[in-house]
């Protein structure tokens, strides 16, 4: 009766994209969320990360050497920011790609609504103000 709900100040898509509470992921996370060919991580992260004309190592990326399996080859990962993870997301030509434009068209659909029904409550008041003066 009494349990503690564990909330979360991460959005929806920094969950899917496994954001850490430092805002980090890393670039096989966001691989994976696209659902993309495993067999082309190399090649998709020289492109979309390395030769990103956009992306700035130390500011939006941090490489780092992982071993896959004890005794594995060492292969390179990628620390990306929250915000560098959603722009790669938003790029893809996968069907994740596809649905993370969709969650952020509809996300600022419901700022703005949320705007106009605030600006609509402002007007609201400013008029009942005016009219007890």
């Amino acid at each position: 009766m009494n349990e503690i709900v564990k909330t979360t100040s991460r959005t929806p898509i920094e969950v899917l994209l496994k954001i850490d509470e430092e805002g980090y992921t890393t670039a096989r996370n966001l691989y994976e969320f696209l659902e993309l060919d495993k067999k082309n991580y190399s090649r998709w992260s020289k492109t979309n990360i390395i030769n990103n004309p956009y992306a700035t190592e130390s500011d939006d990326y941090f490489p780092f050497v992982i071993n896959e399996e004890c005794g594995g080859q060492a292969t390179t990962d990628y620390k990306l920011t929250s915000d560098f993870a959603k722009k790669l997301s938003m790029i893809s030509n996968s069907k994740r790609g596809e649905q993370a434009r969709d969650y952020f068209i509809a996300v600022e659909k419901k700022l703005k609504e949320k705007v106009e029904n605030e600006i609509i409550r402002l007007e609201n008041e400013l008029k009942e103000a005016h009219k007890n003066d």
